[in-house]
């Protein structure tokens, strides 16, 4: 069905050990097969040729770690048991069946150098069938090729497969670890996000409350003043925090559309929000004002927001904010000045700052956040290209 995401299976895999231990029983079982086969055949010198079709067998136990080499002793001692047990090739199922086992094990576990010496190996077995079978002949010389070619070209076949299989685990592998950084990055992101939303809401909402609760009594209006402004300021806060949350709970078949993140077009509303809670703020703006990288906007954004809820934090009551933005030919500079903190924190202390330092770093930038000769600033260098200096 669409939608619905099926688990990616990885191809099994089998132990070393059983493939260890599962080899030798196998060349154990040719070996005992071939030396009965020997025992029963009288043609044969069987003091001579039986320990022959022992080692041929045994030989194959190593046709994994050793290939090439396992491939020439087999061929060396079945080319001996014949010499001692003269026709026995054309009248032994076992012998053949060790023919072939060996060509198709050379071109499944030979690699690198003795995988082209593997093919010397199966053309001068391919050459020695035609002279041992004495017959020259175009048809003759196809059937060896053939015969000789087909179980070796299937190992090959088999080889390649299990290289692409392993390829392919590797790049699957990769991946994944590449899916698992970019999902932990995000959700640091999305915990930034959520930090600066709720950070800022509440801070500028207690100042709008602490404002409005001195009026009552007083002045009914400034009190409605103030609530309407908390109202506006949670709304907004509620936005991002629902906008933020669906991204966490996206999921292909939602089909819907995120609302676009925060900017610099919004400064002006993040501004009166900060306005309305009783800091006077201004705005000052130089250079060419265009577009910026959506990361790096959103990136000023932030730092423009937390910084002022800093302010409101820490500022005394005659305190004054201000915004510059400059826009340069290869970078954005953005500075907030509080001209009348009172207990300024440090520098580097507090998630806000904190969390500035990783926005700047993120984008390639610097900040510098201390004290002022009128107060506290905070100021940050982001580059519109990463690594511009």
């Amino acid at each position: 069905m669409a939608g619905v995401r099926r688990p990616t299976v990885a191809p099994m895999q089998v132990p070393a050990s059983v493939r260890r231990h599962g080899d030798l029983l196998v060349a154990v079982g040719f070996a005992l097969a071939y030396a009965g086969e020997l025992l029963a055949y009288d043609k044969a010198d069987h003091t001579i040729a039986v320990p022959l079709a022992l080692g041929a067998g045994l030989a194959l136990a190593a046709r994994r770690k050793a290939p090439f080499v396992s491939f020439v002793l087999v061929a060396v001692l079945d080319v001996a048991v014949v010499h001692w047990a003269p026709g026995f090739d054309g009248n032994s199922i076992v012998f053949v069946a060790i023919f072939l086992f060996n060509l198709f094990s050379l071109g499944a576990n030979a690699y690198g150098v003795e995988a082209w010496l593997g093919v010397l190996g199966v053309l001068g077995v391919t050459v020695g069938f035609v002279v041992g079978d004495g017959a020259h002949d175009a048809s003759d010389i196809f059937f060896a090729l053939v015969f000789c070619g087909t179980p070796w070209g299937l190992g090959v076949v088999v080889r390649v497969r299990r290289e692409r299989e392993r390829e392919l685990s590797a790049r699957n592998l990769a991946l994944q670890e590449e899916n698992a950084r970019a999902i932990a990055s995000e959700r640091a992101r999305i915990a930034r996000e959520l930090h600066d939303t709720v950070s800022h809401a509440i801070a500028v909402t207690v100042l709008q409350a602490r404002g409005g609760a001195k009026m009552v009594g007083r002045d009914d209006e400034a009190v409605r003043r103030a609530l309407s402004a908390i109202e506006q300021t949670n709304t907004s806060a509620l936005a991002d925090m629902r906008r933020l949350l669906g991204l966490l709970r996206s999921t292909e078949e939602d089909g819907g559309r995120a609302e676009p993140a925060p900017s610099l077009e919004r400064l002006d509303q993040l501004v009166e929000e900060v306005r309305s809670s009783g800091l006077p703020v201004d705005v000052a703006v130089s250079g060419d004002p265009l577009p910026v990288p959506p990361g790096l906007d959103l990136s000023a954004y932030r730092i423009v927001q937390e910084a002022l809820t800093n302010v409101l934090k820490h500022a005394g009551p005659d305190a004054h904010a201000r915004v510059e933005l400059v826009y340069g030919a290869d970078d954005l500079e953005v500075a907030v000045t509080n001209s009348g903190a009172t207990h300024a924190p440090g520098p580097g202390t507090g998630h806000g700052l904190i969390g500035i330092r990783e926005r700047v770093s993120v984008a390639g930038g610097s900040v510098e956040a201390g004290p002022a000769e009128d107060g506290y600033v905070v100021r940050a260098r982001l580059p519109y290209l990463l690594g511009t200096t």
